[in-house]
């Protein structure tokens, strides 16, 4: 296993909807009762950043899940229910990383 994503269509459009995936998690989270509006800022922020190279490599948005169904559950099934699953990444500080504090 690589430390980076592979340099394809299907890897790279994969590696996107995942983080947006998790950003869209991230937002959700931190806009709940007590709201934690400089995460959930930031997770707007990246949401759109990714979308946009989305967008600029493939032509459209990941759309947003179906009525009813919540980010937990898009996010399980793109994970196969496994919270650790993750797709490689170079360096755990860059910017794409889900889990960068």
């Amino acid at each position: 296993m690589t430390d980076t994503v592979s340099f394809n269509e299907e890897s790279v459009m994969a590696y996107l909807d995942r983080v947006i995936t998790v950003w869209r998690r991230r937002k959700e989270d931190a806009s709940g009762d007590d709201g934690d509006l400089a995460m959930e800022n930031m997770a707007i922020c990246y949401i759109d950043a990714f979308q946009s190279v989305r967008v600029s490599l493939f032509g459209e948005l990941l759309s947003l899940p179906e009525v009813g169904e919540s980010m937990e559950e898009v996010a399980d099934e793109w994970t196969g229910g496994d919270s650790r699953a993750t797709i490689p990444m170079k360096d755990s500080g860059t910017i794409g990383d889900p889990t960068r504090k």
